[in-house]
């Protein structure tokens, strides 16, 4: 663990929201520290495709030439495809790229160091106390460390995803809400290579399969519990029975293996009811709330997320605003636009999981593409340009 005692601003997490936060705040010329709870490279969910916009958000933040450096998969397609045969396809508004969550979020991580931020990974977060007022105070604790070490911060940005046990310390009101929604995500080797970013339907929920870096694809699932009790309980059963349910989908993975130890499966999935502040800490990416994957929005949401909640931040910082005006604007922004598309995107997702409305809606866009194209447009419309 390499952190000061006193920084400008804590960072809690380190995924694309957090490395956002962190190089946005630097350039704006703040002493920053970074912490992650997980190891470096640690292979995290997601459905690794990175929209057009967000490659946009990176190169505002400067990291645009390293992201180039890592390849991908270059998608400029999208497909949606019914169980039973419906198909919608269009090109990607400013395309997008398939590319692998681990190479992501390891070089975000070395450019937030390289702009002079400090860094820790595989450290908890034990407690936060504080206010602006008075400052902040936040004890961690490095994995196998026997010993805490604080650190005093005058804000608190916390991009730590879905769930953490620093929700029950902010005493977030989400937590006693039950969820149905799982998801699984399974690594491919030996995939064919595609520009196609595809979205498949079946029985209780939707998955998505991308082609990513050194002959890779993804397959990220999101669906609801019973889909995942009626295939036995099992992650992989899920998938296998996705598979006979689509014949598009298993077309898609063609003779593609499953990674060895790389099927992930969460449960409880909080999709409403986050928001973008608890107890004067500033919330971005997951924390504040998560977005349905068939949009492929959800690196670009945290992305975005990350880098308003530190210029909002900053503006208080350097007397611009008091923290109460920061805190309402960025409120106000996040509600405006990444609220906006969360809201939307769960329910649209809640419907295509019923095969009586989804299929039907599926064949529907394809006779009618302009329909798809305006409903994909205006999935995007809230989104504008960092500057």
């Amino acid at each position: 663990m390499t952190l000061p005692e006193h920084a400008d601003v804590a960072v809690i997490g380190a995924g694309p929201a957090g490395c956002a936060a962190a190089l946005a705040l630097r350039r704006r010329g703040h002493s920053v520290a970074l912490i992650d709870r997980e190891p470096e490279n640690t292979v995290r969910f997601c459905g690794e495709f990175l929209s057009g916009e967000s490659l946009a958000v990176l190169s505002s933040l400067g990291v645009g030439a390293q992201i180039d450096e890592l390849g991908g998969v270059t998608i400029r397609r999208l497909a949606l495809h019914g169980a039973r045969g419906g198909r919608l396809g269009m090109e990607l508004l400013g395309g997008g790229r398939g590319l692998g969550r681990s190479a992501l979020d390891s070089t975000l991580f070395r450019c937030v160091r390289e702009r002079g931020a400090a860094t820790a990974s595989a450290t908890t977060v034990e407690s936060l106390t504080g206010s602006p007022a008075d400052g902040f105070e936040i004890d961690m604790r490095e994995r196998g460390s026997d010993q805490s070490s604080r650190l005093r911060c005058r804000a608190v940005v916390g991009a730590w995803g879905r769930h953490s046990p620093l929700d029950a310390v902010l005493e977030r009101p989400f937590l006693a809400r039950k969820s149905n929604w799982i998801g699984v995500k399974v690594q491919y080797d030996d995939a064919t290579l595609s520009d196609l970013v595809s979205l498949y339907l079946f029985r209780g929920g939707h998955c998505g399969f991308v082609s990513v870096e050194n002959g890779g694809g993804t397959l990220a699932v999101l669906a609801l519990r019973h889909a995942l009790q009626e295939a036995g309980g099992r992650p992989l059963a899920l998938v296998e029975s996705i598979v006979r349910q689509n014949g598009a989908l298993a077309e898609r993975i063609g003779q593609a293996r499953p990674r060895p130890g790389k099927l992930r499966a969460i449960s409880r999935i909080p999709f409403l009811g986050k928001g973008p502040l608890a107890a004067d800490v500033f919330l971005a990416g997951d924390s504040a709330g998560l977005t349905a994957p068939f949009l492929g929005l959800g690196a670009t949401n945290a992305l975005f997320g990350g880098a308003a909640a530190a210029e909002a931040v900053a503006d208080w910082l350097e007397g611009g605003q008091s923290f109460e005006q920061a805190a309402r604007s960025y409120a106000s922004w996040w509600r405006g636009r990444l609220g906006r598309i969360q809201r939307w995107s769960w329910a649209a997702s809640r419907l295509l999981c019923e095969p009586l409305i989804g299929e039907p809606a599926v064949r529907t866009l394809g006779v009618f593409p302009a329909l798809g194209r305006s409903i994909y447009r205006r999935s995007r419309a809230s989104l504008t340009a960092i500057a």
